[in-house]
């Protein structure tokens, strides 16, 4: 039998596909971003940067300069955390979308 397809049922499949080609764009973009939160350890009256980030139940220390170079990466941090927003919120659009395909004429 023939099933009628609304104008909003294509509406909603354009801006699902949209969301996912984005989500998968960012998901890309975000391995390009350093991990973690940027941490400072003094050693010997100088301060260096580290990244500290967890894998699992580990909590792990990675160096990531000195910091002189802490706007730069804090550049960084915030956009990797831009991004992450970025998906959540695609995601949950994408949730949204799925139950209104849900629904029942």
């Amino acid at each position: 039998m023939y099933k009628k397809e609304y104008h909003i049922d294509a509406v909603l499949k354009r801006e699902k596909a949209k969301n996912e080609k984005k989500i998968q764009e960012y998901e890309q973009k975000l391995q390009e971003y350093p991990r973690g939160t940027l941490v400072f350890r003094e050693s010997n009256g100088r301060n260096y940067c580290y990244f500290r980030y967890r894998d699992g139940k580990k909590i792990i220390t990675k160096y990531a300069g000195t910091a002189d170079k802490y706007n730069d990466l804090s550049a960084l941090v915030s956009e990797r955390d831009k991004l992450t927003r970025d998906i959540k919120n695609l995601k949950a659009e994408n949730a949204r979308i799925q139950k209104m395909e849900a629904v029942k004429y």
